[in-house]
């Protein structure tokens, strides 16, 4: 009862924020009510293990009367060897389900599949970065599926998957990159450039040792015949200051099974040295040391789009619960947005679509203040579409008192945003 009392005052709160203007500058505000909510804690798996969660991604059913939270996570962190996850948690579609513990069920395991010896199933992979989607009426989810410990190295593999009910997938190789690069995070929407639907979006990465974040493309149909619907020419990206089509990884001679490669010499698979640099498909980073981007449409502001990412900030505040006494030094201690225009054309330059970056401010901070010393303090920011206001993210903080430390295992909770003057 006390959970639909709760909702209850936060849906009727909620329609005062309803009819804001489009945000030019946004805090992090502590006069929401609630100020702060855990909704994926570590607890969230009755397996009696210490548990960790991070990268939210939150999509409406198509149903219209759930949501759905797809979260990386390790349910047992105590266990000797750590291997990412996906997990699914659902709660009711409503101002209060967005705002309080993803109880609604029991949660699902996406990755590893449980279906057995399926692609995706690996139990001894790790699956850590993943952005899920709709289209078509149907769910989709690009994922990373690496073998062993994840570093930048073994960053460069991507499955595919699709689901009719976003619980029950199926997968299948989608994308290598070449050796002495790699790619650590996907985000895309769908867009109509010249009458025809593109996921067009952002991917952040890493060559010889820079990183950023550069511009991505792929194009799926609506054809009811066929099995994944998108064809040989179906991913772009910007290199070399304009957009390239990712060769299929068959018509070079890579018989690995993925579709693309960014690559055109299977040289380049096994040896950075000797890939040749005419061979190469590297990203431009039209966002020089930005990375883990997440582009978001908000239908409460007629469809504005804004790209969020963590970003760096100096000096820090030099407050933090993981390793608070290490400075950042990997780009997360606070978190910045930017607009994002849709493109009309598609020779045009990503990097001109994007507006001025802006810091998310604190007027006080509902959990740990940004910028930060510690760089798990604050991380994976994720706004939820269909709000003006509700912004995603994890923290390291104790729920309970947010300002305990230390506390190195992560807790997704949800914060206020307010448009500052």
């Amino acid at each position: 009862m006390w959970k639909w009392i709760v909702r209850i005052a936060i849906v009727l709160g909620a329609w005062s924020v309803f009819a804001q203007t489009a945000p030019d500058q946004l805090a992090e505000s502590s006069a929401a009510s609630p100020q702060i909510a855990v909704v994926a804690d570590g607890n969230m798996i009755p397996n009696g293990k210490p548990q960790t969660w991070g990268r939210p991604r939150v999509l409406q059913a198509f149903g219209g009367t759930e949501v759905l939270l797809y979260a990386q996570g390790l349910p047992d962190t105590t266990a000797s060897v750590l291997y990412d996850q996906i997990w699914l948690f659902r709660n009711e579609n409503d101002a209060g389900g967005w705002s309080s513990k993803y109880d609604l069920g029991t949660p699902v395991r996406i990755l590893p599949s449980p279906s057995g010896s399926a692609l995706g199933s690996a139990p001894d992979h790790n699956y850590p970065h993943h952005w899920p989607y709709k289209l078509f009426g149907r769910y989709y989810m690009i994922v990373q599926d690496i073998a062993g410990a994840p570093t930048a190295e073994n960053f460069r593999y991507y499955i595919f998957g699709k689901s009719n009910d976003g619980i029950t997938w199926t997968w299948r190789k989608f994308l290598k990159v070449r050796a002495g690069a790699s790619l650590d995070q996907i985000t895309w929407k769908d867009i109509t450039i010249g009458g025809q639907v593109y996921n067009y979006g952002f991917v952040s990465g890493t060559k010889e040792g820079s990183f950023g974040t550069g511009a991505i493309r792929f194009q799926q149909t609506n054809d009811g015949t066929c099995d994944w619907c998108f064809g040989n020419n179906a991913l772009a990206i910007y290199s070399s200051a304009a957009w390239v089509t990712a060769p299929t990884c068959a018509s070079i001679g890579d018989a690995s099974g993925y579709d693309f490669c960014l690559y055109r010499d299977p040289v380049c698979e096994t040896s950075a040295a000797s890939c040749p640099a005419n061979k190469r498909i590297d990203l431009d980073f039209i966002l020089s040391g930005v990375r883990h981007p997440s582009l978001h449409r908000l239908s409460k502001f007629n469809n504005r789009y804004e790209l969020w990412s963590q970003a760096t900030h100096a000096p820090d505040l030099g407050c933090g619960c993981e390793d608070g006494t290490t400075p950042d030094t990997e780009n997360n201690n606070t978190f910045a947005y930017r607009t994002f225009t849709p493109p009309t054309s598609l020779t045009t330059d990503p990097s001109t679509l994007l507006g001025t970056p802006k810091e998310l401010a604190q007027d006080s901070p509902a959990v740990r203040c940004m910028p930060a010393s510690a760089r798990q303090s604050r991380i994976t920011p994720f706004r939820l579409e269909w709000t003006t206001d509700t912004l995603y993210s994890r923290t390291s903080d104790n729920p309970s008192n947010p300002f305990i430390c230390p506390n190195v295992w992560g807790y997704l909770v949800r914060t206020k945003l307010k448009t500052l003057p």
